[in-house]
């Protein structure tokens, strides 16, 4: 091969991406599904349900970072 099309999240992008690195293929990447939050806040103390779900998205996301690492999965 030559180089792979890589098109994933770009939240996923830099986990995927080491992957085929880690497997030293060469890699043009294309994130698509770009997330982006405006500051909202209200002065609201009670966290809503969205936060959450946007917090324990990215925080699952890190964590799995951390593993592909740890496992060797990644560079």
């Amino acid at each position: 091969w030559q180089s792979v099309l890589l098109v994933t999240s770009a939240n996923h992008m830099p986990r995927a991406y080491g992957c085929f690195v880690a497997e030293r293929l060469p890699v043009d990447a294309l994130p698509v599904d770009f997330r982006s939050y405006g500051s909202d806040y209200t002065g609201e103390l009670i966290p809503r349900a969205d936060h959450l779900e946007r917090s324990s998205a990215a925080i699952r996301e890190w964590f799995g970072r951390v593993v592909y690492r740890a496992r060797g999965y990644t560079r």
